[in-house]
């Protein structure tokens, strides 16, 4: 089945290399209408999460938000396959990064910096790119995807411009054993964390949010600087991306600072324009009451 998949996804963007920028954004039209109003794809989760986010809302503003995010996940999803069959150059045609030498600064001193991103807008082609405007090494952070095949081929397209992957797992023994080379980190900082013995609560659009503790806790355990990066749709297929300062800093910082920091600047973002946010994934999942409930129980059993 791994093969299979494998197969239909170079069958894929092989048919996508035909097919011009306007005619694929018909098929992205096409394609969420599918999502949202014919399968109802996550339409509850979508929904759900718009009105516990924006509570003052009027139902017909939360479905017109909906559509459009659907719209947003339909295009993110047919560009990527796109960009297989596109140069690099082509790729920043559309993709600007718009302020890159403000990292300048801090690794012509020789310090790493960790960058926080998030599922917003087009994040991928960010992946393929950012090493382009960037003077040291750049590496980006990721959890592997369980088809081995499609892994390597996404993970070679992500890697083109020069950017070199790690693991999730391995992060923080890189980090540790990298300290002196000025290198830039990039995170997709916005998941529910897998971890739930190491959690971060914070305010987020309202609501009570589990969040991962990797970035904070690397920031402080070292003093690297923390940017968020910020992607802007200027007009469909066409994106501009702005670095701002979450942290610079960090020993100032207790724990969970940095986080709830980013959250906010994220918050901000999504609520300009909420569409351009992933809502389809169950980001509420985990309730702190039952969290601390289960992580109790296993410490009582002498399982942590």
């Amino acid at each position: 089945m791994q093969l299979i998949g494998y197969l239909l996804l170079r069958l894929v963007t092989t048919l996508l290399w035909l097919i011009p920028f306007p005619v694929l954004y018909w098929f992205s039209d096409g394609l969420a209408f599918l999502f949202y109003k014919i399968i109802g794809y996550r339409r509850k989760i979508v929904e759900s999460n718009l009105r516990r986010c924006f509570p003052e809302m009027e139902e017909k503003e939360i479905n017109e938000i909906a559509w459009k995010s659907y719209q947003n996940l339909t295009d993110n999803i047919l560009e990527t396959l796109k960009s297989f069959t596109m140069t690099t150059a082509a790729v920043r045609s559309r993709y600007n990064f718009v302020n890159p030498e403000v990292l300048d600064e801090w690794t012509e001193k020789g310090s790493p910096i960790l960058i926080c991103g998030s599922h917003f807008n087009n994040w991928e082609w960010g992946v393929q790119t950012a090493d382009v405007d960037v003077k040291a090494q750049v590496y980006g952070v990721y959890k592997p995807l369980k088809n081995k095949s499609i892994d390597a081929y996404f993970n070679q397209l992500r890697k083109r411009a020069g950017m070199r992957l790690l693991k999730m797992k391995k992060t923080f023994a890189f980090i540790a054993n990298n300290q002196q080379e000025p290198s830039v980190y990039f995170f997709i900082a916005d998941q529910s964390p897998s971890n739930h013995a190491r959690i971060h609560w914070v305010d987020f659009l309202g609501n009570e949010t589990a969040c991962s503790t990797g970035v904070d806790t690397l920031a402080r355990m070292y003093n690297y600087p923390v940017f968020h990066y910020e992607v802007t749709r200027t007009k469909r297929g066409y994106y501009q991306v702005e670095y701002t300062e979450v942290c610079l800093d960090p020993s100032t910082k207790k724990e969970g600072e940095i986080t709830q920091d980013f959250m906010s600047i994220l918050a901000k973002a999504i609520q300009k324009c909420p569409e351009s946010w992933l809502w389809s994934h169950k980001r509420w999942k985990l309730k702190r009451t039952k969290v601390e409930a289960n992580l109790k129980r296993l410490a009582a059993e002498g399982k942590l």
